[in-house]
């Protein structure tokens, strides 16, 4: 003998579920935002330079860790040690941001930019 789950019928119940669903994928997006930014600030940005002959996978990690706190990353970015950015910018393909490089608010970097350190 199972247990029985009445739902509301009708549209106003499948709206309802959509909304749920909705906010529960934007409580997820901002649970990996918040995880992005506790690795970026405690590991990523200190790692070497993407150039160092040490390599740890400091390019892609980076890269992961913009993916999920920016607005929008393409493909292949290359971002610096020490780079500070809010979660509004958007980086796109190809793109390059240099060594302690600070970017902050509404900012739309496009395709095959290469900034500078600092």
């Amino acid at each position: 003998m199972g247990m029985r789950v009445s739902t509301v019928a009708g549209p106003a119940g499948r709206h309802g579920m959509k909304l749920l669903r909705l906010e529960k994928e934007r409580c997820v997006m901002r649970m990996d935002a918040v995880f992005a930014r506790i690795i970026y600030g405690a590991v990523a940005r200190n790692l070497p330079k993407t150039t160092s002959p040490i390599q740890l996978g400091q390019k892609r990690i980076r890269a992961w860790c913009a993916r999920h706190i920016l607005a929008r990353v393409g493909e292949g970015v290359n971002i610096g040690r020490s780079v500070d950015f809010s979660s509004k910018v958007t980086i796109g393909r190809e793109s390059s941001m240099g060594e302690r490089f600070y970017l902050q608010g509404e900012i739309h970097i496009g395709d095959y930019v290469m900034m500078g350190p600092e």
